[in-house]
Formats: C-alpha cells, sequence, structure tokens
C-alpha cells in the first residue's frame, strides 16, 4: 500500500488541470454528515429508533434497510436531505469545477448538495441519476457533471439494500461501465467520504477493473487505515495512493487555495440554498 500526502496530491491536482487534465472526485456519505445527512449506520440507528419493532434484530445497515418497505426509508431520507444545508466542502467543490478543475463529481449519496452549491457558485453542470436507462439523459454542454451512482433522494430508485444492490449491478452495468471505462486515463481521481467497505457495491468492483491510473487514484481516510476491502481491491495497482487527512473538508479548502489561487471564507458561504440575488 502506497502513501501519500494532501499537500502532495493539491500539488498533482494542479499540475494535472495545467495539464488540461480534469479531476474526478468520487465521494460518498463522510462528505454529507456535517451537512445533515447521516452516514449508513447513523441512518440505520435513526430508523430502528423510529420503528423499533420492525427493525428489531438488525444492526447492519443494509439489513435494517431492508426490514422496512421502501416507502419508509426513503421518506426518511426525503426528510434529511430537505433539512440539510450544503456546507465548505461542496462550495470548495464548486469552485474548483468553476475554475475547471473538477470536472465531474460520482457520488454514492442521495442528497443533491452539490447541485446547490454548484448553483450558488453559478457552474454550469449537468446531473445524471445513474439509475435512470441512459436513453433518458439530456445532452448537455455542461462545465461540470454530477452522477448519482445509487439515485436521488428525489427519484424514483434509491439503491440502499444489499439485494437492490445486486440487481442494479446486472441492470446497470452498461450505464455505469463507460462512466469508469476510461478512468486511468482521462485524468486524476480522489475519493473521499467514502469507506469502500460493502463489498455489493459495484462501485468498488469498477474501481478493481482499472488496471493503471496514469494520473492517480487518491483515496483519502481518516483514522488508522483505510478499510481492508479497499487495501485488498486497489493497494497493488499502479498509480493508486492512500491520503490520511484530518478531514474532507480541510483538504478541499487546501485545494483550492493550491488550484486555484483563491483565499475563501467558506463558512460564509453555507446555506440551504443559493441565497436570493
Amino acid at each position: 500500500m502506497r502513501k501519500g500526502s494532501p499537500e502532495g496530491v493539491c500539488q498533482l491536482v494542479k499540475g494535472a488541470s495545467l495539464s488540461g487534465r480534469a479531476t474526478t472526485l468520487l465521494i460518498g456519505a463522510g462528505c454529507s454528515a456535517d451537512a445533515g445527512v447521516p452516514a449508513a449506520q447513523d441512518l440505520a440507528a435513526l430508523l430502528k429508533k423510529r420503528y423499533p419493532v420492525p427493525c428489531a434484530g438488525f444492526t447492519s445497515y443494509l439489513d435494517v434497510m431492508a426490514a422496512l418497505p421502501a416507502g419508509y426509508r426513503n421518506a426518511a431520507i426525503w426528510e434529511l436531505v430537505e433539512n440539510a444545508g450544503f456546507k465548505g466542502l461542496h462550495v470548495a467543490i464548486a469552485h474548483m469545477a468553476k475554475k475547471k478543475v473538477v470536472s465531474r463529481v460520482l457520488t454514492t449519496n442521495f442528497d443533491n448538495l452539490i447541485e446547490r452549491a454548484f448553483r450558488h457558485r453559478k457552474v454550469v453542470f449537468r446531473s445524471v441519476d445513474l439509475t435512470v436507462p441512459q436513453e433518458y439523459w439530456q445532452a448537455s454542454m455542461a462545465d461540470a457533471e454530477v452522477y448519482h451512482l445509487h439515485g436521488t433522494h428525489d427519484g424514483q430508485v434509491l439503491i440502499n439494500t444489499r439485494r437492490e444492490m445486486i440487481e442494479h449491478w446486472g441492470r446497470h452495468r452498461k450505464t455505469m461501465g463507460p462512466v469508469f471505462k476510461e478512468a486511468g486515463r482521462v485524468g486524476p481521481w480522489i475519493v473521499a467520504g467514502y469507506s469502500g467497505d460493502n463489498p455489493h457495491d459495484p462501485v468498488m468492483t469498477l474501481l478493481g477493473q482499472v488496471s493503471r491510473w496514469e494520473w492517480g487514484l487518491y483515496w483519502l481516510y481518516r483514522g488508522e487505515a483505510p478499510h481492508a476491502n479497499v487495501v485488498e481491491e486497489l493497494g497493488g495497482k499502479p498509480g493508486v495512493r492512500f491520503v490520511r487527512v484530518g478531514g474532507a473538508q480541510e483538504f478541499f479548502e487546501a485545494c483550492v487555495l493550491e488550484t486555484t489561487d483563491l483565499s475563501l471564507d467558506l463558512a460564509r458561504e453555507e446555506g440551504p440554498d443559493p441565497p436570493s440575488e
């Protein structure tokens, strides 16, 4: 397992940008938790408290979600997202998208906090729900794209049980595949707030199928080490680096400063929606 430093990653992202190579971000629940959208186990705990009898005996996120019909879990997610507000992390990503340092954001999250921050910073973007058949996608000349890998809180399909993940992988393999196919050659990738601990999630399978990361895959993690499943799947791949950070927002704030020369008071830009003009 090869490691990198946050400062080094910021410099490499800047270098790639100067060479015309924009960065792709893959973000997970850890990038929304501070905004009021809980991570998987916290959401499971909330639902167990709300529905103790139907969820009795279940502890893991996938099992708790499977214990409830879709309507109950989707309603809880809707409520959480609607009451959440984008944070400095999302604003930092929006600034980098505006400067064309970041071109794509792939997210396993159901929330629209990235889109709200993009609107706030007037980023021209396209949002794509990969659970929707490709023939329903709309063409776009956007500066940035947001891909929801597991669905959106206001969409028709939310992937949050083991069975749904397996069915989703079989049904939408052709839809998701092209997004990852050229991943190793188009530019740097940064993974933030995504644990990669779920072996049923096709995202890890698709990442593992990339043989070489010519511009680097930088996996941000907190704590002592990334999850063993991630190290086993990606640890030996050329170009993969594991980067320990204090927090995703701290990292992206530093990355904005390095890549765009902007010193921002991101906390002043946080909010549930773009301010009125």
